[in-house]
């Protein structure tokens, strides 16, 4: 229905620029889930089945909450242990390991590797995440992680998480190619 009136326009009709990816096709880095974040997910499957057999009243636990939960489990186990840092009783799970790496490991350790490889020509990597940006009131965050992980400055890290609209995206764009944003 979607279709009927909207007019979509992919970037290949649009003939819009695109950069080439090295090997010609994006790169997987696959990470094994650890055994704590295993386990942790059996947990969010079941608080999911009290939900939707109406056990747990939805002001209480939701299915929303959940999968934001999920979310953060991807990123790693730091990200799961600042979850129970914000709960009531605060402790991580016996045999818990915080510092297991993750797929946020991963992208540090690639990106750090592309960043000294492309340091000469003093390039920009651009990194989305829409989930772990902002670390306040302990939560976790993506930004920190890549300051802690590779010892880059935050002021070299330039995060605009306040863009409104394409035209404000783009200009952070702009600015990144002509002067560093601090």
């Amino acid at each position: 229905m979607y279709k009927e009136f909207a007019d979509i326009q992919s970037a290949e009709k649009l003939h819009l620029p695109r950069p080439e990816l090295i090997g010609g096709k994006p790169e997987i880095v696959k990470v094994e889930a650890t055994p704590e974040q295993r386990a942790y997910v059996r947990k969010l499957a079941a608080r999911a089945q009290l939900i939707s057999t109406g056990v747990v009243d939805p002001h209480i636990d939701n299915l929303l909450v959940i999968t934001s939960e999920a979310r953060l489990v991807g990123l790693g186990n730091q990200a799961v242990a600042a979850l129970y840092s914000q709960r009531e009783d605060g402790e991580l799970p016996e045999g818990f390991m915080e510092d297991e790496p993750g797929k946020i490991d991963a992208c540090v350790d690639r990106v750090w590797q592309y960043y000294n490889e492309t340091a000469e020509q003093k390039g920009v990597q651009i990194i989305f995440s829409d989930i772990a940006v902002n670390a306040e009131n302990g939560n976790f965050s993506v930004i920190l992680k890549f300051c802690f992980g590779v010892a880059i400055s935050q002021k070299m890290i330039c995060v605009d998480f306040r863009d409104k609209s394409l035209a404000q995206t783009s200009n952070t764009f702009s600015a990144q190619r002509y002067t560093f944003i601090s």
